[in-house]
């Protein structure tokens, strides 16, 4: 079995229960049966992990390498791993839609990008209702998959939010990106597709990110009263559950 920062497959001979402990890989496992394959008396269950500390007929331990804590910052993310060397190789992305776009709104500076077969356009974040609605009413995009967000604290504008839009018509996807600076708001996108309503929600509740003229802007997956933001990269996911636990409840998370 080898060992290594990716996907791996455990193999053990007895279908009886197993304990497996996956720490920081969104997945916790403990007496459950592995799930059985086609081969007689082989389980198998896929694990993301990082080191191996116990392997055996009876239990089977997983847990990270963890790089030491400092000033409060988060363990689990920083600190953060350096650029590489050659970024991700987007080309311009040609024809006869960005030729349309660009003619429909000569005023935005809008960029139009293609990285393997994915199509998206960057554009300003004042613009973005203005352009959904265009894409819906004219371009038959009228479906919004998702609507999610990075953040890169290093960047003037350190917010990216994405847009992926479907084509029902076409069958067809096209992703818009639009950049915020901290404390800088979105316009909503709920006016033109509903379903933005809790999918920008839980951007906000992830990232802090504020969305104007959102009919109800609030916390989804976390408490009201829970402190920050998890997935901004400044701070640690884990002193935010200790202290929301502490706070609450009066005893330790158990998280480390």
């Amino acid at each position: 079995m080898s060992c290594y920062d990716g996907v791996a497959r455990i193999v053990c001979a007895r279908r009886d229960e197993h304990s497996v402990s996956v720490h920081h890989g969104a997945l916790r496992l403990a007496k459950y049966p592995f799930i059985g394959t086609k081969r007689p008396g082989i389980t198998a269950l896929p694990v993301r992990f990082r080191t191996v500390t116990k392997f055996s007929n009876e239990k089977t331990v997983l847990e990270p390498n963890r790089p030491a804590r400092y000033n409060g910052s988060m363990p689990e993310n920083l600190p953060h791993r350096a650029p590489a060397a050659t970024p991700m190789q987007a080309t311009e992305w040609e024809g006869d839609f960005p030729a349309r776009i660009r003619q429909t709104f000569p005023a935005l500076a809008l960029s139009f990008k293609s990285y393997l077969g994915q199509n998206y356009i960057e554009a300003p974040a004042a613009a973005i209702a203005d352009l959904l609605l265009y894409f819906r009413q004219h371009e038959a995009f009228d479906v919004l998959t998702d609507l999610t967000a990075v953040d890169y604290p290093t960047r003037p504008e350190r917010f990216e939010i994405i847009y992926i839009l479907y084509s029902l018509e076409r069958n067809e996807r096209i992703r818009v990106k639009v950049h915020a600076a901290l404390d800088h708001d979105v316009p909503t996108a709920t006016a033109v597709y509903p379903a933005a309503n809790w999918l920008e929600r839980e951007v906000f509740d992830m990232f802090g990110i504020r969305f104007s003229g959102h009919p109800d802007l609030k916390r989804i997956l976390l408490p009201e009263d829970w402190q920050g933001h998890p997935l901004r990269k400044e701070l640690s996911i884990t002193a935010m559950d200790n202290e929301w636990v502490q706070r609450n409840l009066g005893i330790e998370s158990g998280q480390s």
